[in-house]
């Protein structure tokens, strides 16, 4: 039996050191549960010997201090909401209102840390609009640009405690993570809630038919969270025991974004319009679009009437008020998938032209193949998702024939054939004697 690793604070005894664990030259091991505290202490009571301190010099601490430059900026945040939006504008597509909504809501949040004397409400954020149109990447992005810690967390995978699945507030373990273990850092991060739609109520008419412990009762769960509380984690994951380690991460300052495709929600929101009032009161004189299911109803809709639609979904009262800012994702027009495919600074053409030409070949996609795939995926309506899987298939036989070493630049033209079949042209860059095209066709 291999020798058991003692820790110098504990005394508890590893097979293996764990891979949070530090061992100390002329001290012996810290358990990964011990290290954080450990090297706060040693940090502080440690001399001045130059080789202890190479020897103590510790990537997590290093993170640690990055992250405190990094939440001092954004504790200073003076960043105006046209410029967050122009951010936006960069790499998503479209959605000019979800931009707009989205930019001034990160805005509110940051900026009301910096009021003093009067309480501001969080500012959280539904979006809700069909699958593929940038939901996820707005939030993806929007993290990018504040480089704040971001998760994105699945809302199918919650039930409440005692049940099977994942408590609610594994929701910020992914946040943990993404802020190198800081739960200062962490509490400043952004959680994005995917599916969150799926937690409905399973009988929105009749909910006290039975426990329904993966809709109604998660959104009960998830109140506290989305509000601001100390939400205790276990640490090492998993569900939370009376006797475990926990890590305390005060959620106030988290800006938590919930998200789904919300089947059938136009049509609700359409009927509430041309019912002309809301029991919550109010009048809502606003013409509805032919198409009940278009989802762009919910932009000429006022707020009030989308809260109300909210509570006929299935959401309880409580949970709509978590999301004081409700913002409307529209379907992508043929325009818009252009734009995807050719025009942002991380376009799906451009990575693959970036990825060929590590093998000495040039990608060209013609007009017609760029049309065919529109086409195609406006077909399948699932939005820029779609668009990916199609050039890769076009793309797939060159991929694998073209990588040949020895070979000089080539031409690798990919159009409307290449899109139905996978066939494609090569022409020669350099020494051009024979100038006919070859076509291609692997399998």
């Amino acid at each position: 039996m291999p020798d058991l690793i003692p820790c110098i604070i504990c005394g508890r005894r590893f097979t293996a050191p764990e891979p949070m664990g530090k061992t100390i030259p002329g001290l012996g091991y810290v358990c990964a549960m011990d290290w954080p505290g450990f090297a706060a202490g040693y940090q502080v009571g440690r001399g001045g010997n130059a080789e202890e301190e190479q020897a103590m010099e510790d990537p997590s601490i290093a993170a640690r201090d990055r992250n405190l430059q990094k939440l001092d900026r954004l504790l200073a945040f003076d960043t105006t909401p046209r410029e967050i939006a122009a951010f936006l504008d960069e790499h998503v597509v479209g959605q000019a209102h979800a931009k707009k909504a989205t930019a001034v809501s990160v805005y509110n949040h940051h900026r009301s840390r910096q009021v003093e004397g009067v309480e501001i409400s969080k500012s959280n954020m539904l979006f809700i609009g069909p699958t593929g149109v940038g939901k996820t990447e707005l939030g993806r992005t929007l993290a990018r640009f504040l480089e704040v810690p971001f998760t994105i967390a699945d809302a199918t995978n919650f039930t409440p405690a005692g049940y099977v699945g994942d408590d609610v507030e594994n929701m910020l373990m992914g946040l943990l993570v993404a802020a190198d273990g800081d739960e200062q850092w962490a509490a400043h991060g952004m959680v994005f809630i995917d599916e969150i739609d799926k937690v409905r109520r399973a009988s929105a008419d009749n909910p006290s038919i039975t426990r329904d412990i993966g809709g109604e009762c998660v959104q009960q769960a998830m109140l506290k969270i989305l509000e601001g509380t100390e939400a205790r984690l276990p640490f090492f994951g998993g569900r939370k025991h009376p006797q475990g380690k926990n890590i305390t991460i005060n959620t106030t300052d988290i800006l938590f974004i919930g998200s789904g495709a919300f089947e059938g929600f136009p049509e609700i929101v359409a009927k509430l319009l041309r019912r002309g009032e809301t029991s919550l009161g109010f009048r809502a004189a606003v013409r509805s679009p032919a198409d009940a299911s278009d989802y762009r109803v919910l932009l000429e809709a006022p707020q009030h009437v989308l809260q109300e639609a909210l509570l006929e979904y299935g959401f309880i009262p409580e949970f709509v008020g978590r999301f004081p800012v409700i913002v409307p994702f529209e379907a992508l027009e043929r325009e818009d998938y252009r734009q995807i495919l050719t025009r942002t600074r991380h376009s799906i053409l451009r990575q693959q032209k970036a990825l060929f030409s590590l093998d000495g070949v040039r990608l060209v996609f013609t007009d017609d193949a760029i049309d065919a795939i529109i086409a195609r995926a406006v077909e399948m309506k699932s939005g820029a998702r779609a668009l990916r899987s199609l050039v890769e298939r076009a793309v797939s036989d060159a991929r694998f024939e073209t990588p040949q070493r020895g070979r000089g630049p080539v031409e690798c033209v990919i159009d409307a054939e290449s899109v139905r079949s996978g066939r494609y042209t090569i022409r020669p860059l350099v020494g051009q004697e024979d100038e006919r095209s070859t076509i291609q066709r692997a399998g």
